[in-house]
């Protein structure tokens, strides 16, 4: 099909309603080329049925949206749903909000918004929101409450949706994601939002980069756990690593499960032996990167 030096390549001329086959493979400066990873996907209709009006992953930006000040961040961590990247929201100031870029949602009859967060330190009762601006007026459209609909240090995925008769679907329409913590601690990470809508698609050549960013990730996951292994697992005093079918990894990075980095490790071999014995009993994350993938694995230390 092609070849790109970026991260995003564009697919055209698709046919409608087809499910295709997406290959990707990798070259380095010296020419050496990894092997193929693949997953199938399934065009829209190009009739103007349900489809995607905006994807946001936070991998080489805020993607257009508005950083609210001291206490939002993009940040590099293992809590991002995906990628390395994702929006850090805490405390409960003026500044603890994140907005989107405007979206044009008219035509629409339902729209949804689809979001994933970790959450850190939430104290039970503290919450977030996800809020909606028509061009006047700001809505409530869910709130989350720790302990009762998200708990710390587990992924959380929700969507939202809104109907026309509810709400105003304009040209000037933003969502906005706010922060109802109470000491900067409290922190909750938001990736991989999407937004979807029934009555609009996007443009042909933007659809398609996003469904080969998706791709890249879902095919670098796939590979990465069939291709990792951790033993023993739990570990007293020494935690081996394994690699396999030539998985390309440049960084190993050890994390506490508050999200402290303890250790960064270089791989120069399929089989790696790591020191383990001074830390303490709990669980703790291994983070492989490769550009500007990464994938997590969990371990207990006994």
């Amino acid at each position: 099909m092609g070849s790109t030096s970026t991260t995003t390549f564009d697919v055209t001329g698709l046919s409608p309603l087809t499910t295709y086959l997406a290959e990707v493979n990798a070259e380095d400066a010296a020419g050496n080329t990894s092997g193929n990873a693949s997953t199938n996907f399934t065009t829209t209709d190009n009739t103007g049925e349900p489809g995607q009006i905006a994807a946001y992953f936070f991998e080489t930006g805020l993607d257009g949206w508005i950083d609210g000040g001291s206490d939002c961040a993009r940040v590099q961590s293992n809590n991002s749903f995906e990628g390395s990247f994702s929006i850090r929201l805490r405390d409960n100031s003026n500044s603890s909000n994140a907005v989107s870029p405007v979206l044009d949602l008219t035509g629409n009859t339902q729209v949804t918004f689809e979001f994933h967060t970790m959450a850190r330190s939430m104290e039970s009762g503290e919450d977030f929101f996800i809020e909606y601006y028509d061009g006047s007026n700001i809505f409530v459209i869910g709130n989350y409450v720790s302990g009762v609909d998200f708990s710390n240090g587990t992924f959380f995925t929700d969507t939202i949706t809104l109907d026309s008769s509810n709400f105003n679907f304009n040209a000037n329409s933003r969502f906005r994601i706010r922060c109802d913590a109470s000491n900067n601690r409290d922190r909750v990470f938001f990736d991989q939002i999407i937004i979807s809508g029934d009555n609009v698609l996007p443009p042909a050549a933007n659809q398609n980069s996003t469904i080969m960013n998706v791709t890249r990730s879902v095919s670098f996951n796939v590979t990465m756990e069939e291709s990792i292994t951790l033993y023993p697992n739990p570990a007293a005093n020494t935690l081996n690593i394994k690699l396999e079918n030539e998985v390309e990894v440049e960084r190993v990075l050890i994390f506490s499960y508050t999200g402290q980095l303890l250790k960064t490790i270089e791989l120069n071999e399929p089989n790696v032996r790591v020191d383990i014995s001074r830390l303490a009993s709990g669980m703790y994350f291994v983070r492989f990167e490769n550009k500007n993938l990464a994938f997590t694995k969990r371990f207990i230390k006994e």
